[in-house]
């Protein structure tokens, strides 16, 4: 025989008992299938609003020194600062006292779990805007162009550029093309910036294709057994992929990615529940989180919008 609870022990009780209803339901659509959000390095802005990150130009090559010679000094030049700010994002449902009176509690634990659960899927979706926005001219990276482009400047004079921007279809050769093309990548020195691209990035549409390019033992589409160089390279099926176009595909250092394309939580996700008032007789349950995130070097990635 199940005791109903009086308002007043709901009072006393609900707050942690539906905080774990909500984290379960965050933590179950955060890691349910693959998500861009692993690629992210995760920053700490501290009691600060906004963040900032700055890009540097890096050192040359070391020279040797005569005996007796004074030591090679170099300096590093300060290239691209990157603005973070951190936005706040909340939800807030009322929950009628009816439901607790009349011991609803799977209803009232729905309610919640899906709170917890698209908390979870914002960030997701967050993360996924970056390489949905690669390509479009409304989000610029602080060099002055967008993620994926085809005249990154090396430098603040912007005399020479690089590509990390394409147009060819997922296949294997071009994604080979691809890899070698980001190995070639410059650092602002004009010195190899030693990029190892390890992650193919697509949506759902393109999942059998990249499964062909980087899991096959073999060279996909060949009779002769030639190995597959890109065998082994990791793949990420992100649905939030699917919100740009469903042709269009990336190649990622992850490494890099993790030093380069930044999340920063000001705030991590919560719960709370307000009790009702005189005036008010509804319960009111919600979660908040506040962060910003993005991009400050784009030598991490190289995407393809494909038509």
């Amino acid at each position: 025989m199940t005791i109903p609870l009086t308002l007043r022990e709901f009072n006393e009780l609900a707050e942690p008992i539906l905080n774990e209803v909500f984290f379960a339901g965050y933590d179950r659509a955060l890691g349910q299938g693959m998500s861009v959000l692993p690629l992210y390095g995760q920053r700490n802005p501290g009691n600060k609003g906004t963040a900032y990150a700055q890009s540097m130009g890096g050192v040359g090559t070391y020279g040797i020194r005569e005996e007796g010679g004074p030591v090679k000094k170099d300096y590093m030049e300060q290239l691209f600062k990157t603005t973070f700010t951190m936005v706040e994002y909340n939800k807030v449902v009322p929950l009628d006292k009816i439901l607790i009176e009349d011991q609803q509690y799977f209803q009232i634990s729905d309610i919640v779990d899906s709170l917890g659960l698209m908390a979870a899927k914002t960030r997701r979706k967050d993360g996924a805007s970056v390489f949905n926005r690669a390509f479009n001219s409304s989000y610029l990276g602080a060099d002055g162009v967008v993620l994926c482009s085809a005249a990154h400047p090396l430098d603040k004079e912007g005399d020479n550029t690089q590509a990390n921007a394409g147009a060819l279809a997922l296949t294997y050769a071009n994604v080979v093309s691809t890899a070698q093309a980001m190995q070639l990548f410059k650092d602002a020195r004009n010195e190899p910036a030693v990029v190892i691209p390890d992650t193919l990035v697509v949506p759902v549409a393109l999942s059998e294709a990249a499964g062909q390019v980087g899991k096959a033992m073999l060279k996909p589409g060949s009779a002769d057994n030639d190995l597959n160089l890109m065998n082994g390279l990791n793949i990420i099926v992100d649905p939030y992929m699917d919100a740009s176009d469903v042709n269009n595909w990336f190649l990622v250092d992850s490494l890099l990615a993790s030093r380069q394309l930044l999340w920063w939580d000001r705030e991590m996700p919560n719960f709370g529940i307000d009790m009702p008032t005189q005036t008010d007789k509804n319960y009111y349950v919600g979660g908040t989180m506040r962060y910003d995130f993005g991009w400050m070097d784009w030598r991490w990635v190289y995407g393809h919008a494909v038509a």
